[in-house]
């Protein structure tokens, strides 16, 4: 996630708490002097908790084609996989596990966006193979695929390279046909 997403995240977060729980105001500080004992009696409704006042109504969200995730996402992943195969004729490469990091990276942003949208169900396809990618990533970098002097032969981080890069294209076909899927088309 970006810096400037986790604070989005984050932000969102804290909005959420204040407004299930509501704001209180305290008596300040420590220093604060403290009420006289006839003002802290309380009753069992001054016990009893109470709801946070809904300060806005739900908002239906329409989705027009600039929204589609396929629209935002698809001419990048596009471009990762066409670079990303040139960059990996050798497998055992910097520019190669930077371009399997590129689309893990994609993958993930995918996923992420799915999640904050809120269209997990819309778009069932596209994270199985977006979580494929960032898989094929992971065991890239776990079997040090792109080490100079590799413990892995070729032919086995191959296959990683391959579900990864060309599979950005794939992620591409899937976001597309989820929606089409889903009537937004």
């Amino acid at each position: 996630m970006t810096t400037r997403r986790i604070a989005h995240v984050v932000t969102t977060a804290a909005v959420l708490v204040l407004a299930v729980t509501g704001c209180q105001s305290g008596g300040g500080s420590a220093t604060a002097k403290s009420p006289s004992p006839a003002a802290t009696t309380t009753t069992a409704e001054d016990t009893v908790p109470r709801p946070a006042p809904v300060t806005s109504m739900p908002v239906t969200v329409v989705t027009t084609s600039s929204q589609l995730l396929s629209k935002k996402w698809g001419p990048r992943l596009e471009t990762l996989s066409d670079n990303g195969v040139k960059a990996c004729r050798t497998i055992h490469t910097r520019t190669c596990a930077r371009a399997v990091a590129a689309a893990d990276e994609a993958a993930r942003g995918v996923l992420d966006d799915i999640q904050i949208t809120g269209t997990t169900g819309r778009y069932i396809q596209a994270r199985r193979q977006a979580d494929d990618m960032t898989g094929a990533a992971a065991s890239y970098d776990q079997f040090a695929c792109a080490s100079a002097s590799p413990k892995t032969p070729e032919s086995f981080c191959a296959k990683y390279v391959l579900r990864a890069l060309p599979g950005a294209v794939v992620l591409k076909s899937q976001l597309t046909a989820d929606e089409h899927q889903a009537g937004l088309s």
